[in-house]
């Protein structure tokens, strides 16, 4: 009886472990994200496409635009998702992990008309500051900030509207989802493929995954870059190897 009793009580103490213990690290129960545009950017459009990553459970993401709540429009990701085609230029360690868990997050969207100045963006604690150019060379905005690019049909129409011009976006059980935009053939509904051989200098199959290079959504960098030109190239090539 003796040993019994003690592998009942053991395990009724790791049952009352489990139900205390704090949830593991990637819970769903995360913070919510501004993706775009970056922090310390300038936006020379009148209005910026501003998008969200935020846990799938929750009902809005509290996003606040110079202390004023945003209404934002929701997302979710289909299976098609490709996840990685997603705020590339931020860096790994800045990279949300909500964007790597598909079932568990959703994207909230809105397009915010800004007077010149410079504006912020606030959600769950974290802050990011953008400034509104007057003109193409303002004078007034920060040193140092530089200007973001958004890839021009993500920044076009209403909050989901830009992203149908190259998502499939259709009805789903908690509103509407998201599919992936496979490339290169997305990208060939505007970019013709002999452009884009000559235009790179190099044999496009080889550079089918064009978000490994470029941030399809937008960046800080010339051509939606997500690094330096040098360093995507070296990524393959040796060191020295990239077209000028």
């Amino acid at each position: 009886m003796r040993p019994r009793y003690l592998i009942l009580l053991a395990m009724l103490t790791l049952a009352a472990a489990a139900r205390i213990a704090p949830p593991p690290t990637g819970s769903p129960h995360g913070a919510a994200t501004l993706l775009y545009p970056p922090d310390r950017s300038v936006i020379a459009a009148g209005s910026a496409r501003i998008v969200t990553v935020a846990p799938a459970e929750r009902r809005s993401p509290g996003v606040t635009l110079d202390g004023k709540p945003l209404k934002m429009d929701r997302l979710s990701f289909s299976h098609t998702w490709m996840l990685k085609a997603i705020r590339r230029g931020a860096g790994a360690e800045d990279r949300p992990a909500l964007l790597d868990r598909r079932e568990q997050a959703a994207l909230w969207i809105a397009v915010a008309s800004l007077t010149p100045g410079t504006h912020v963006l606030s959600v769950d604690g974290a802050r990011s500051r953008i400034y509104r150019a007057a003109r193409k060379e303002d004078p007034g905005a920060p040193a140092g900030w530089p200007l973001f690019h958004a890839h021009p049909p993500s920044a076009q129409g209403a909050a989901g509207a830009g992203c149908s011009a190259c998502h499939s976006v259709s009805a789903a059980s908690d509103g509407r989802a998201m599919s992936g935009a496979p490339t290169p053939e997305t990208c060939y509904r505007c970019h013709a493929e002999a452009d884009l051989q000559l235009k790179h200098n190099h044999i496009m199959d080889h550079l089918s995954r064009c978000w490994s290079c470029h941030d399809p959504h937008g960046s800080t960098r010339p051509q939606l870059l997500v690094d330096t030109q040098a360093r995507l190239c070296s990524g393959c090539h040796e060191t020295g190897h990239a077209v000028k």
